[in-house]
């Protein structure tokens, strides 16, 4: 779970192009309290974003991101937060 020293961390992703929104909540939902090492990757509800969830915190990259340089930020950004394995969230 992201501590209050981490916030700076997830900050740093939202990026002034509006391409990476993260939220950060005081307890991960069930899903991520049941796995606390694995990174859920999937499209967004509306299908305009890919969605990155992570212990306590959430990230949406809105496309287009070429090269991946955002979505790599992102799942990086969480490794460092103790990330260690990436499963795709069921649709």
């Amino acid at each position: 779970m992201c501590a209050a020293g981490d916030t700076e961390i997830v900050s740093s992703l939202n990026v002034r192009e509006n391409k990476v929104m993260c939220d950060v909540t005081k307890a991960p939902p069930p899903l991520m309290a049941a796995s606390p090492h694995t990174i859920f990757e999937g499209p967004n509800w509306s299908g305009k974003a890919e969605e990155l969830l992570f212990a306590n915190f959430d990230c949406n990259v809105y496309g287009p991101d070429p090269g991946g340089q955002f979505l790599r930020g992102v799942r990086g950004a969480m490794r460092d937060l103790g990330g260690r394995r990436q499963q795709a969230l069921a649709p």
